[in-house]
């Protein structure tokens, strides 16, 4: 008998990707509209200030919400689509059998040394 996704996980993960896609557009538009919120802040707050017209306030308030909101939402969407993910079976069969430490103990010592070099060469 086939194994039947659960629809829930299904409409989850469409929808995160969604939301994922939404944030990364959002942050693209991030790219262009922050540099340009930042010209028109210096600008005003520079020795002879320039005043903030009305593209200058829309520039910066949309920087904001494009730089913030496309982050959350990436952010979100990327825990969402993960929040329940079960491990798979093969991860814990693994984990039964060699537990959670590495498989290969880490040994420094192995990159003291280049190949073709003697051993006891230090470099020096």
């Amino acid at each position: 008998m086939p194994h039947r996704p659960d629809p829930h996980r299904a409409r989850r993960r469409r929808r995160g990707g969604a939301m994922l896609a939404a944030g990364v557009v959002a942050l693209f538009a991030a790219t262009f509209t922050v540099p340009e919120a930042i010209i028109h802040l210096a600008r005003a707050t520079a020795e002879d200030p320039v005043p903030l017209g009305p593209r200058a306030v829309t520039v910066t308030v949309l920087a904001v919400v494009f730089l913030v909101g496309g982050g959350l939402l990436t952010i979100v969407a990327f825990n969402r689509r993960r929040a329940t993910e079960e491990p798979h079976p093969e991860d814990l069969a693994d984990d039964a059998e060699f537990g959670d430490a590495p498989l290969r103990p880490f040994d420094p010592d192995r990159f003291r040394h280049r190949p073709g070099r003697a051993a006891d060469d230090d470099g020096a």
